[in-house]
């Protein structure tokens, strides 16, 4: 593919979801599965979709490899993140839980 090319030659890509919304983000996730499957390295990809878009923004400060010290700024899911069909268990943002799966199904 065009990205594992760009990649191979010492390119950095850099990967955003097309739009915002919860559609935006599941197709941009099935793109990200498919570039691997077809060659882009799977850190490169995962790369391309978080640390990268961050540098190109300036928000390297926000968004870093999880360690400590770091902002604790993810997402936890039941799944591989290139998997379809994993779904979001958990999402933190500045170390505060902003959804919990497990709470939402207590309410039901």
């Amino acid at each position: 593919t065009p990205a594992a090319e760009l990649e191979a030659a010492g390119g950095e890509i850099v990967l955003t979801p097309p739009r915002a919304d919860l559609e935006g983000v599941r197709r941009f996730r099935l793109g990200l599965a498919d570039l691997v499957r077809e060659g882009l390295d799977r850190r490169a990809a995962l790369e391309a979709a978080t640390l990268r878009p961050a540098a190109a923004m300036g928000q390297e400060e926000l968004v870093q490899a999880l360690k400590p010290g770091a902002p604790a700024n993810f997402i936890l899911l039941n799944g591989d993140i290139l998997d379809p069909t994993a779904e979001v268990q958990l999402v933190l943002r500045d170390g505060v839980v902003l959804y919990d799966r497990a709470d939402e199904e207590e309410e039901n």
